[in-house]
């Protein structure tokens, strides 16, 4: 089995990505594989999807690998897209959320001393 998937992020949070699977089944000759009902399709009755990304499209194919015995090699192709609004809730939102918090560290009064320590946790939150 091989997995392979270049994750390209230049888009984020709007980017697509394509992962790619192969399986050969070397203990097999190619008659024995045949004897087996093989459909050209990925079956997703038992996918479920999740928040982060949509299971746009599947593909398979199967190619025979051409060395001293038959054998065959069927590839999985599945394309991903991302969900735009888990970044926004998850990266985006709380920046925002800090960030107008930071604000209200004017309406402090200043000789009660908290401004400084308000500020400080302020920013603590947002880096981490």
């Amino acid at each position: 089995m091989i997995e392979s998937s270049d994750v390209n992020v230049k888009y984020y949070p709007f980017d697509f990505q394509s992962c790619n699977t192969s399986f050969t089944a070397l203990g097999y000759d190619l008659i024995e594989v045949n004897r087996m009902r093989m459909t050209y399709s990925i079956d997703l009755t038992l996918y479920h999807g999740n928040s982060m990304w949509t299971l746009e499209s599947t593909y398979v194919s199967v190619e025979n690998i051409a060395t001293g015995d038959e054998k065959q090699e069927v590839f999985y192709t599945f394309n991903l897209r991302r969900k735009p609004g888990y970044a926004f809730v998850t990266v985006l939102c709380p920046i925002l959320f800090l960030g107008a918090l930071n604000a209200f560290v004017f309406l402090l009064i200043p000789e009660s001393g908290e401004r400084i320590d308000y500020s400080i946790t302020t920013l603590l939150s947002i880096a981490v």
